[in-house]
């Protein structure tokens, strides 16, 4: 992936998530408000987002509500527990870009299963090359 950034939020740059992001080629990058947050998706080639909703000290369907406006194919990788978005479910259900991650999954399994949606996402993005 050639150190694509992926934007952590709630999740500190010293871990085994951001570990696993560096081995598997991406440059994590820790913001922690809204409005740099915002800043950063508009101004960066961001390859995804990855949000821990459990530490993240942002409104996350605001955040969500905020990444659709700015970057509406972004993948965003959202751990969370069932019972913490419960109500939420059903409105995540309209962000085709936003993967919910398990909180028990251990580090590894969250960034494969970022990865797989970045992968998606430059895959759909790519152009095809069968009728050059």
């Amino acid at each position: 992936m050639n150190g694509q950034v992926v934007v952590l939020l709630g999740v500190p740059l010293r871990s085994d998530v951001a570990e696993a992001l560096l081995a598997a080629g991406y440059t994590p990058l820790e913001r922690k408000g809204m409005q740099r947050t915002m800043a950063t998706l508009c101004r960066e080639q961001v390859a995804g987002v990855l949000v821990d909703a459990r530490k993240c000290e942002l409104d996350v369907l605001e955040l969500l509500l905020n990444i659709g406006d700015v970057a509406p194919e972004l993948p965003v990788g959202l751990v969370a527990g069932r019972t913490s978005f419960q109500e939420s479910l059903p409105m995540l259900e309209d962000f085709s870009n936003v993967v919910l991650l398990s909180e028990s999954l251990p580090a590894e399994k969250v960034v494969d299963g970022l990865c797989r949606a970045l992968d998606s996402k430059k895959e759909a993005t790519e152009p095809s090359r069968g009728n050059l």
